[in-house]
């Protein structure tokens, strides 16, 4: 089938999953998600490709900078503690749980712990979404649900690493294990504390340039930059969009 036909496909079949899916008061993120098992394994009528994926992780990337730019950071700093908690019994919990019922179910030892490993990873998007729907995102709760969701991705790829690294070696390669984490904090670190004087001055500068959609432009690229640097190291591009959307909501060019 040809691309641009599958794109109108999937925006039709998305959107009545999710007026259905409203009118039995369910999520309208549900209804897509059926819509596209339906139309995609289930028919055969789409088929997973490289274009689809790339619009796949472009919306993705955006939802997740959409959701940092409406986060309020004051209560993002009060839910931090709990939010780390939580993020640590999504990963911990998933992680044992499915290494023991992979071993009962005769599995080896190693398959286990990538069964176990993959069961930590979650849906931010999904989450989000919904949450956005609800128009639950601004609420204390809701801060702390997206919050705790960015971190398990965070944890669950170090998690994923190192078992990579038993699978790799028989053993725990502490420095990799520490490069690896220093690799991400330096990020997080270094995008928030240099990033953000920088991602401000650009956005004023290009605001007060007198050229049509400069800002939405110039907005774009600093999101998917951050994106790209994410994935350089090891971690989910949607990590990086989501901080720039941080960044950029205590700016004036947020609104």
């Amino acid at each position: 089938m040809d691309i641009f036909l599958e794109i109108a496909l999937i925006l039709l079949i998305a959107r009545i999953g999710g007026y259905l899916a409203a009118k039995f008061k369910l999520p309208e993120a549900f209804g897509a998600l059926i819509g596209g098992i339906l139309i995609g394994p289930i028919l055969g009528i789409v088929e997973f490709s490289s274009e689809i994926k790339v619009l796949g992780d472009l919306g993705i990337v955006f939802l997740l900078f959409l959701a940092g730019l409406e986060t309020n950071l004051e209560e993002l700093k009060r839910v931090g503690i709990p939010s780390f908690i939580v993020a640590l019994a999504g990963v911990i919990v998933p992680l044992f749980a499915g290494y023991w019922f992979s071993i009962l179910y005769g599995y080896s030892k190693i398959t286990s712990l990538f069964l176990g490993g993959t069961l930590t990873a979650t849906s931010v998007g999904l989450t989000t979404s919904i949450l956005m729907e609800m128009k639950k995102l601004h609420t204390k709760e809701g801060t702390a649900i997206l919050a705790s969701a960015v971190i398990d991705d965070v944890l669950g790829i170090m998690v994923l690493a190192i078992i990579i690294a038993i699978k790799r070696s028989g053993h725990v390669s502490s420095t990799e294990l520490i490069i690896l984490s220093v690799e991400i904090l330096a990020y997080l670190a270094l995008s928030y504390l240099l990033g953000s004087p920088l991602i401000r001055e650009t956005l004023r500068l290009a605001e007060r340039a007198e050229m049509p959609e400069i800002l939405t432009s110039v907005t774009i690229a600093l999101v998917l930059l951050l994106a790209h640097l994410a994935e350089r190291v090891k971690i989910a591009a949607i990590t990086g969009s989501y901080l720039a959307g941080l960044i950029m909501s205590k700016t004036t060019e947020a609104r």
